[in-house]
């Protein structure tokens, strides 16, 4: 059993270094090799691969390529190269791994052949889960029993586009999801290899929705909650929230759901995710005032993507 482990970098040197060192420390019991695909930095990310890791092999991108090119450049040098790998995972630049736990999600694919693809329950600070690590495909329905709060109530019956994290990790409870985040995704490489790769006409976000839309052919795309990772996530870009994934995500919409991706059906969904989002903002309003610490800047993050949903552009594929 041998693993490949795909780190897709741009100007993060310090967030990569500690993912290849938490990498190094605890997946040493899995014959492994790291592949860093760098975009194009200018903060010196590449000499401190170079220097800091000297086993890694190190792929230079000229410019920001975006997730999905720099990943399947990965994937074509392995290709070309004839090297031998049965998993492939594929590693945000600011995960890291707290425990050797990886290793055992990577142990119950190789036990469970039917499993195509796999991801580990994903932390942020401290003991709080992150949102959107994997869910239903993207539908009025799915969104809908997200964001009537259904997941929450029904965790195990409603199928929504995001699961409901706590309420499966909690319980150490697997379960079979229609995609999973790229965050930290563990592939068998013969499904892997069945598809066509990252789709290139996604930059960055919801290129693993339309990758899961292929590996759910090759077997069962799993929620593995028994293993667990660290995301230091960052919500803002250079100061600022970003709204480039519900972009990506109403395009990824419209391209494969063409009879309900006209302009009344995007709007029907644009206007789920609007209501969504300002009833959560609404909450927090309540929360700010009885004092509660970060309910100001969660409520203006919601009622930026409240906005958002109504004037991100989805732009034809």
């Amino acid at each position: 059993m041998t693993v490949a482990l795909v780190v897709v970098n741009w100007n993060k040197r310090e967030a990569l270094a500690d993912c290849l060192d938490s990498i190094r420390r605890f997946l040493a019991v899995v014959p492994h090799q790291i592949f860093v695909v760098d975009n194009g930095s200018s903060d010196g990310s590449q000499a401190m691969v170079e220097s800091r890791f000297p086993g890694t092999v190190l792929l230079r991108n000229p410019d920001n390529l975006g997730f999905a090119r720099a990943n399947n450049r990965a994937l074509s040098f392995i290709q070309e190269k004839r090297l031998a790998f049965d998993y492939l995972v594929f590693l945000n630049n600011d995960v890291v791994l707290v425990d050797r736990s990886l290793a055992s999600l990577i142990e119950f694919m190789q036990k469970n052949e039917t499993v195509a693809a796999a991801v580990p329950a994903v932390f942020l600070d401290g003991s709080s889960l992150q949102t959107g690590i994997g869910g239903f495909e993207l539908s009025l329905g799915s969104a809908f029993l997200y964001f009537s709060f259904l997941t929450r109530l029904l965790p195990s019956a409603c199928k929504g586009l995001f699961i409901h994290q706590p309420y499966f990790s909690k319980r150490k409870q697997s379960c079979r999801l229609d995609w999973l985040s790229g965050v930290c995704l563990v592939v068998r490489r013969g499904a892997l290899e069945a598809t066509a790769g990252f789709p290139e006409d996604f930059f960055m976000y919801a290129e693993d929705l339309a990758l899961c839309r292929e590996l759910r052919k090759q077997g069962d795309l799993l929620y593995y909650p028994r293993a667990r990772i660290r995301h230091l996530k960052g919500n803002r870009a250079n100061g600022r929230w970003n709204a480039l994934w519900l972009e990506s995500l109403f395009r990824y919409y419209r391209k494969n759901r063409p009879r309900l991706g006209s302009s009344l059906g995007l709007l029907l969904l644009k206007g789920t995710f609007f209501l969504g989002f300002l009833v959560r903002a609404a909450g927090y309003q309540i929360l700010e005032f009885t004092g509660r610490p970060g309910s100001r800047l969660k409520k203006n993050e919601l009622w930026f993507y409240a906005k958002s949903s109504l004037t991100r552009r989805a732009a034809r594929a």
